[in-house]
């Protein structure tokens, strides 16, 4: 292969004649599909309501993109795979980026934002704006739900190690993960997906830092909404907190948190091990055998005795224990457990989030600016949650994931031509998912 200083290349394949390519194939994109999702963000007005609540210092008469237009970009460049801010250098030259936020009245001319005007918004954010954008993310999730609302919400609380690669404000060493990082705190809605907070901490907190703040003011502002409906709450053994435990009582959520077991805990479940340990040796096969049970259990720091749900296990790689305190009103232990072990599906959005969506791009300088990142990646992640579950239920497509979705959907050629009174799009004619596409597009129609 060679190459000039003129982008040209040239490939010798086996048995062919040359191949030669030049970069001049004129204003061909790669994300034509991110039309489908603009088309369903319509008239909502997400990062107009968005940019009513950052802070926008620069003087008005040297604007030239709006910050609800720069934001926009952004996320939609998240959502395409275009994780840094340095992509857009290009993509603001690109149609499909520039049709988003409407600026095509001559498409050789108007440009988005670069790198630069992106870099600014996001280090100018005050910490004041990362709170409202935190709580647009609740009251968006209420307005969407408010026609028709839920019987119930389950609570997903977890946090998610990120690891930093430079000096950025307030990284610190984490003994547990080993690693220097940040450690921000992610609040699902359990039957939706939707991410209720996402607030960005040190990187040495606690697991529970903050936790019990920020899901009393997400319970009453729902309760607030909703009215007396059913909450639950369900979290791994870093948010065993006291605290946390009576807040939840006050607010008569039903949770279940799993325990750190301990001595007590052992002896409280010993002889049925026992009888499961003969159980399995004098059976035929190496079937796992388990069993529960419960009992009121007080720890040192509790003011009060509480339920304890064990499940007890006994198998080919021995004994295993697992204990949960918990309010659920389920009788039999093995419905708690049912319950609390369906948490599972919160790692599936954090991993979608961090894999897919690379919220861990962490890398500006400032603390605030970086919680402002977060917060970008997981508005990209709702807006690509609700277009999954409202325009694509009932498709080939309802549990794709971000992955999926871009190959199947958003990275499409095409061609863009302007003229007087249409956009035309010349996608791929030998794209293989068009009939995916076309899909959306009917279901677009009758989308709400």
């Amino acid at each position: 292969m060679n190459t000039d200083c003129n982008e040209q290349f040239t490939l010798n394949f086996p048995n062919s004649k040359e191949v030669r390519g030049q970069f001049n194939g004129g204003r061909l994109v790669t994300d034509a599909g991110l039309s489908l999702l603009r088309e369903y963000e319509g008239d909502r007005m997400v990062f107009e309501q968005l940019s009513e609540r950052i802070n926008d210092s620069r003087q008005s008469g040297k604007v030239q993109h709006l910050q609800a237009d720069v934001l926009r970009q952004r996320c939609y460049g998240i959502i395409a795979g275009y994780e840094d801010a340095t992509d857009h250098d290009e993509l603001a030259n690109d149609p499909v980026f520039q049709m988003l936020n409407e600026e095509f009245d001559d498409i050789k001319k108007d440009t988005g934002a670069s790198q630069s005007t992106i870099s600014r918004m996001e280090n100018d954010i005050t910490a004041r704006s990362v709170v409202q954008l935190n709580e647009w993310l609740l009251e968006d999730f209420i307005e969407r739900n408010r026609p028709d609302p839920p019987d119930e919400i389950i609570l997903e609380i977890d946090p998610t190690d990120d690891p930093v690669h430079g000096n950025q404000q307030w990284e610190m060493f984490n003994g547990f993960y080993d690693q220097h990082m940040y450690f921000p705190l992610l609040v699902f809605d359990a039957n939706s997906g939707d991410c209720l907070c996402a607030r960005l901490r040190r990187g040495n907190a606690h697991a529970k830092d903050r936790a019990e703040g920020h899901l009393k003011r997400i319970i009453q502002r729902l309760r607030g909404a909703f009215g007396q409906i059913t909450i639950k709450l369900r979290a791994d053994a870093g948010f065993m907190d006291p605290g946390l435990y009576r807040m939840m009582e006050d607010e008569t959520v039903q949770w279940a948190i799993n325990l750190t077991i301990n001595a007590v805990l052992k002896e409280k479940t010993e002889d049925q091990l026992i009888q499961l340990k003969e159980e399995y040796e004098n059976q035929e096969g190496d079937e796992k055998i388990t069993d529960y049970r419960e009992f009121m259990y007080q720890a040192n720091s509790w003011k009060q005795p509480r339920r304890v749900c064990a499940k007890i296990q006994y198998g080919p790689e021995g004994a295993n224990r697992r204990f949960v305190t918990t309010t659920h009103p389920a009788n039999e232990p093995r419905e708690v457990f049912g319950f609390y072990e369906a948490r599972g599906q919160c790692e599936n959005y954090i991993k979608e989030l961090k894999n897919g969506l690379f919220c861990d791009r962490l890398s500006c300088t400032r603390f605030v600016a970086n919680a402002f990142r977060l917060l970008e990646h997981v508005i990209a992640y709702n807006l690509l949650n609700n277009f999954r579950s409202t325009v694509l239920d009932g498709t080939e497509l309802e549990n794709a994931d971000i992955h999926t979705l871009r190959r199947k959907l958003f990275k499409v050629a095409a061609r863009v031509r302007v003229t007087c009174r249409k956009i035309w799009m010349h996608l791929s004619e030998s794209w293989p998912f068009r009939e995916g596409f076309m899909e959306t597009v009917q279901a677009l129609a009758g989308a709400p």
